[in-house]
């Protein structure tokens, strides 16, 4: 089983009076991960010429 970690930071508009990590914070985070994941495996926008998925 491989881990897959990113290092980012969070906005100030994604952390809560509690400051707590937003649900919208962490989809941020998570939508981060995708674009670079899929762009690591070759499956990212500049690769559809090649892929051809869409």
């Amino acid at each position: 089983m491989s881990i897959y970690t990113f290092h980012t930071r969070v906005s100030y508009h994604d952390i809560d009076d509690n400051m707590q990590l937003t649900l919208q914070g962490a989809m941020s985070c998570m939508q981060e991960a995708a674009i670079l994941h899929a762009d690591q495996v070759g499956n990212s926008i500049a690769d559809l010429s090649q892929t051809r998925l869409i």
